[in-house]
């Protein structure tokens, strides 16, 4: 009795993927204890989001949060270690509030935490707009402070700096003008999905006229200002002594790769000798370290290069 050699591919697929995913929640395990060990990462969230994001980057380790709870993400992969517990983005308050608004933002968190989030349901907090600075003067304020009470608190450590979407922006634009006391602890910037300019951002997002308006409320009802430092002008001061990675998708449309790229080619430009990129094939902007295994394996071994490449 033959068989059709086609009804054995979604075996061979089932396979591969099985093998992927071990080897993405092995990886972890490859880079030396010694090594993580000597590692202190600061992580910067995207707009609107909490200090519990760390928790997609860490593995089953999870991350401590700002009120001292437990987050662990279900299939997180272990690309960050040692994640310092810090202070929340300017916009974020876990507050009661019982506008309606407020209500239903947090009961979408609740079902959103019960899908992704195992052993801790972390708490839902609302977002204060007249606070969000896009990366601008309370971001990077505080971005600051984190690094100086970081070295301060470990200064044998060596520092990673993590940013995702605008904690990327907010991440470059803090590094242009970090003082020289600060910089000399810090061993490595990692940037996922940074963008170029808040205004281009916003007009090829939402078009010419509804941009103007999305502008227009930012500048009204925000902490944005449009005279703000852009991270395209950071990249012209940022340190050439300090290694940093950008990480890409080719399928993100939050921050399309087009916004990311003007700030690699102005680093190229000034040819910084540790510039490196990874640009993923299949990953959303919001789970870039998980959306694909393959993509996945790929991030890790990205990092853990990185590591053993810079963190002496």
């Amino acid at each position: 009795m033959s068989h059709d050699p086609s009804s054995f591919l979604p075996f061979v697929v089932c396979c591969y993927y099985l093998l992927l995913y071990a080897r993405v929640t092995s990886s972890g395990a490859m880079l030396k204890q010694e090594l993580r060990d000597k590692i202190h990462t600061i992580f910067y969230p995207g707009l609107g989001a909490p200090q519990q994001q760390a928790a997609n980057y860490a593995g089953d380790h999870g991350v401590i949060t700002s009120e001292g709870g437990h987050t662990i993400c279900d299939n997180a992969p272990l690309i960050l270690h040692n994640v310092r517990t810090c202070a929340e983005p300017p916009e974020i308050h876990y507050d009661c509030s019982w506008y309606p608004s407020s209500v239903l933002f947090r009961a979408a968190q609740k079902a959103y935490h019960a899908i992704l989030y195992q052993d801790y349901a972390p708490r839902t907090y609302t977002i204060n707009y007249s606070k969000v600075s896009v990366a601008g003067g309370k971001d990077v304020a505080l971005h600051r402070s984190l690094v100086q009470q970081a070295v301060a608190d470990a200064p044998h450590k060596r520092l990673v700096l993590f940013g995702t979407s605008k904690g990327a922006a907010t991440t470059l634009v803090s590094m242009a003008g970090m003082p020289l006391e600060l910089r000399a602890h810090i061993a490595l910037v990692i940037l996922e999905a940074p963008f170029d300019a808040v205004e281009s951002l916003v007009r090829d997002t939402y078009g010419r006229w509804l941009g103007a308006g999305v502008l227009q409320f930012l500048t009204s009802c925000t902490s944005f200002q449009r005279n703000q430092t852009s991270p395209l002008t950071a990249a012209d001061t940022f340190p050439l002594d300090i290694p940093v990675a950008f990480v890409t998708s080719e399928i993100d449309t939050v921050v399309p790769e087009a916004h990311t790229q003007p700030l690699i080619a102005k680093l190229h430009e000034r040819k910084h000798p540790h510039l490196h990129e990874l640009r993923l094939k299949h990953s959303h902007h919001k789970t870039l370290s998980r959306t694909h295994p393959e993509d996945t394996a790929r991030y890790v071994n990205f990092v853990n290069n990185l590591y053993e490449k810079y963190i002496l």
